[in-house]
């Protein structure tokens, strides 16, 4: 995913929706990378989902703190070692933003799959179900990533006076990212189930067939 996050901020047509955030503060701090910020952002949404799930709050979902600090440490990582990525044509861009949503997915899709714990946009879109059911992961994630876009927007107007880092790649990923999860959770989850056999999800799932 890290790699998928540096893809997008290579490819200038805007950063993925999870980094949106973060790159602003980057900017403003002067920052090489947003590998600090996406520390103190993922934090921030890690426990802006207490208030959310209240008595169903799980203590392991802070388990997403130490997770998205790897997370930024690895996209700081990942940012120096694509620095030399310069597409020039607009047609590689695309094809470079590309990649980035699609590796943004798959990092999603295995995250979900393996049941244990999240970066914190994941998590806050898997809280947000249990509040909401009736909405599809898939779905509630394309939500998120949306709203995380729009608050990105209204921070970089209200620190830059300008936008910045929201491109059409930018939104492109807020759509398809989610999308394109929901689709390989038929591969990854199955996968996962048969190698590493998960009772708990077994029971969830079983618990929201009898309930639908």
């Amino acid at each position: 995913m890290s790699v998928g996050v540096n893809l997008s901020i290579q490819a200038d047509l805007g950063t993925s929706p999870i980094s949106s955030i973060p790159t602003v503060p980057a900017k403003v701090l002067g920052f090489d990378d947003i590998g600090v910020t996406t520390i103190i952002v993922n934090a921030v949404i890690a426990r802006v989902q207490i208030p959310i799930l209240r008595k169903k709050y799980d203590p392991i979902l802070l388990l997403q703190i130490p997770v998205s600090t790897v997370f930024g440490l690895l996209c700081s990582a990942s940012g120096t070692f694509l620095k030399g990525i310069a597409p020039s044509a607009c047609r590689n861009n695309r094809l470079v933003c590309i990649a980035g949503i699609v590796l943004v997915a798959v990092g999603v899709s295995i995250e979900v799959a393996t049941n244990v714990t999240t970066l914190a946009g994941e998590g806050l879109a898997l809280s947000l179900n249990k509040v909401i059911p009736k909405i599809k992961f898939g779905y509630m994630k394309v939500i998120v990533d949306c709203t995380l876009v729009m608050i990105a927007v209204i921070v970089s107007f209200s620190c830059l006076h300008e936008l910045y880092g929201v491109r059409e790649g930018t939104l492109a990923a807020a759509v398809f990212a989610g999308l394109i999860a929901k689709q390989l959770n038929k591969l990854t989850i199955p996968l996962a189930d048969k190698f590493f056999a998960l009772p708990h999800r077994k029971e969830r799932a079983t618990e929201e067939t009898t309930s639908d």
